[in-house]
């Protein structure tokens, strides 16, 4: 928690986190880089924001289609609307591979969700990862989840997002295994 809190500051000191009135709630702090790709991202979640987010919205399609090379990635939403994430702002999206977007769901956005009905506060932090300086579609996620209690329930945990190698037009994880 302190490592990430130190990285934010650090991005603030030198101008590259957007942070207060610029952001839709839940999401607390962002860093955008080359032709503004989203290279960290953060928020503070609590029981007021659950379901209360949106779905990507045209002009966040419209801005993963631009990162991308790729017809087969999908819209990968950071924060996602049932942890209030906002459909509407192109810092919460980014080019996922549809299998990744899956597992996204299973391994970060499910216990979040389930560790604020308990009655946390949860801190979600993303740093996203490219290839090089001119990438604009991340390679690897890094994410923390924290909660209110500095208990960390996920630390530097890393997921790949490997180019696609063919389509994906269904659910990735049935239901009854998630």
């Amino acid at each position: 928690m302190l490592m990430v809190r130190c990285v934010v500051w650090l991005l603030t000191v030198i101008g590259a986190v957007v942070d207060g009135g610029d952001l839709v709630e839940p999401i607390t702090a962002v860093k955008r880089g080359f032709r503004n790709r989203v290279e960290y991202i953060s928020a503070e979640i609590n029981k007021n924001h659950l379901d209360k987010g949106s779905a990507p919205s045209a002009a966040a399609d419209a801005y993963v289609r631009r990162m991308t090379v790729f017809n087969d990635d999908s819209t990968g939403q950071l924060i996602p609307g049932n942890l209030g994430g906002t459909g509407n702002e192109t810092y919460n999206f980014i080019p996922m591979n549809c299998f990744i977007s899956g597992l996204w769901r299973h391994v970060v956005e499910q216990p979040v969700y389930n560790s604020v009905s308990q009655g946390n506060v949860v801190k979600l932090s993303i740093a996203l990862t490219y290839d090089n300086a001119t990438s604009t579609r991340p390679s690897k996620l890094v994410f923390n989840i924290d909660n209110n209690d500095s208990n960390i329930l996920v630390k530097n945990s890393t997921l790949d997002n490997p180019v696609p190698m063919f389509p994906c037009h269904h659910a990735v994880i049935p239901q009854s295994q998630i």
